[in-house]
């Protein structure tokens, strides 16, 4: 049984107000994250970084570093 949560009668059965208390507090957590990850993710996809002002483009693995494309591919 998870920490912290209400029981009817002290026979360690949760009430069914409780546990929806508790699904609801999930889904909001749950969403909140989702909500603040768009949040940053926006943030740092426009912002403007570097002398030059370049925006961010990528977090993939830079080409150079990949090594040559195999045969019959384009690169």
């Amino acid at each position: 049984m998870a920490a912290g949560l209400a029981t009817a009668g002290g026979d360690g059965a949760a009430t069914p107000a409780s546990r929806r208390l508790q699904l609801l507090g999930a889904v909001a957590g749950i969403l909140g994250f989702f909500l603040a990850y768009g949040y940053l993710q926006e943030k740092i996809m426009v912002t403007r970084y570097g002398e030059d002002r370049a925006q961010f483009r990528d977090s993939g693995p830079h080409p150079a570093k990949l090594g040559p494309a195999p045969p019959g591919t384009s690169a």
